[in-house]
């Protein structure tokens, strides 16, 4: 199990990022979190090593009216804390 906590930075509120991820989530069946702080976007994902790393990958690219600037991404110890994924 992992996880991860990642900060997106760019123009990436208002064109539906946040839904980007939870659907993304939804099928790669990983847990946790995502919301709008500042200007940007934050997440926590929880889930086996692959499908973390899989949606992590998915945010560096982001939908595609998306421009993103650069991406912060911090491994965390794995809690279990989450049984499901969540729009914040």
């Amino acid at each position: 199990m992992k996880r991860t906590r990642i900060k997106i930075f760019g123009k990436v509120q208002d064109i539906g990022f946040r839904w980007f991820i939870y659907t993304n989530a939804k099928k790669l069946n990983v847990n946790g979190w995502v919301r709008n702080i500042d200007n940007d976007v934050e997440a926590v994902f929880e889930g086996l090593d692959k499908q973390v790393n899989e949606l992590t990958k998915l945010c560096k690219k982001g939908p595609d009216p998306a421009i993103i600037d650069h991406v912060k991404v911090i491994e965390e110890p794995c809690k279990n804390e989450f049984n499901n994924f969540k729009i914040i």
